[in-house]
């Protein structure tokens, strides 16, 4: 369901940036569009990967640092039949994780996470970015986001063109023509927002039952996320008394332009999911009780 949803979502992206750019310069302005973007797309992915590593500090994790990280890794990716992923940490007490499709791909997981969570939960969440891995994730957010910045640029080009056909007189002689011209063109890039983070709601719905059948352990990242929830909230209240200026907090705004669905709903779909799923008799053993940390290195 969740995989016909999506491309469901991204087709109605690309039939948008189409009627836009077709509106405007009609097939040819369309095709030149597309390869553009195509050709952008293929160049941009590693070098945004290498920027976003780079700006979080995230550095690798060595195996005989975590151990046990890398035992869980191993096992999850030969049963999502992909390469296994590098795995990075970054500095942050904000408990968080992400998934680069670059080369076997990278997961990288703030140090807050890891002293947050228990094996179960890293288990949990590290199968879900596994299942972003395995769902190309990375490149079709890019690729979608590539259309709705094309919506945005043509938007805004047109509007600058509009305000000197008004400014030079020239809109008299062209009277009431434009009018549906100019409420697509004005309407469109909100449109498109709003499809590109319904589509990303989606493919997170789609990473939380493909990690559930990867791990056969519902509870470990729904208690992962109840947990990540609570925290973010809590740090979030906690940064913005110390703020001169006051930000907003992330989960603020309306619901149909956030990139995540509610943790309740996650939540709800995984325990839905627990009646119909059973562990896998080849699941690494990951009881609750600890959090995986780096080994402390002692020198004498």
């Amino acid at each position: 369901m969740y995989r016909f949803q999506s491309l469901a979502i991204l087709a109605s992206i690309v039939g948008l940036f189409a009627l836009v750019a077709y509106s405007l310069f009609g097939w040819t302005g369309v095709v030149l569009i597309v390869a553009g973007s195509l050709i952008f797309n293929l160049f941009s992915l590693s070098g945004s990967a290498r920027m976003i590593l780079s700006f979080h500090r995230a550095r690798p994790i060595s195996e005989w640092e975590m151990p046990e990280l890398h035992h869980i890794s191993k096992a999850l990716a030969a049963r999502a039949n992909i390469s296994t992923p590098s795995l990075a940490i970054y500095p942050s007490d904000m408990p968080n994780a992400f998934a680069l499709g670059v080369g076997n791909g990278v997961v990288a997981l703030s140090s807050g996470l890891l002293r947050l969570l228990d094996r179960r939960e890293v288990a949990g969440v590290l199968a879900h970015e596994f299942a972003h891995l395995k769902n190309r994730d990375s490149l079709l957010n890019l690729s979608a986001g590539l259309f709705v910045q094309a919506i945005s640029f043509l938007s805004t080009l047109f509007g600058i063109l509009i305000f000197l056909l008004f400014i030079s007189g020239a809109w008299l002689s062209i009277g009431t023509n434009l009018i549906p011209l100019i409420l697509l063109i004005s309407l469109a890039p909100y449109g498109a927002i709003f499809l590109h983070a319904t589509l990303m709601r989606t493919r997170e719905l789609l990473a939380d039952r493909d990690a559930v059948m990867l791990t056969g352990d519902p509870g470990g990242l729904g208690n992962a996320l109840i947990k990540l929830e609570q925290a973010n909230r809590y740090l979030s209240r906690l940064q913005r008394r110390f703020r001169f200026i006051y930000t907003s907090d992330a989960n603020t705004g309306s619901r149909w332009l956030r990139t995540h669905p509610p943790t309740e709903e996650r939540v709800r779909a995984l325990c839905e999911l627990s009646d119909r799923t059973r562990p896998f008799p080849s699941a690494p053993v990951l009881p609750a009780g600890r959090s995986i940390g780096p080994r402390r290195i002692v020198i004498t």
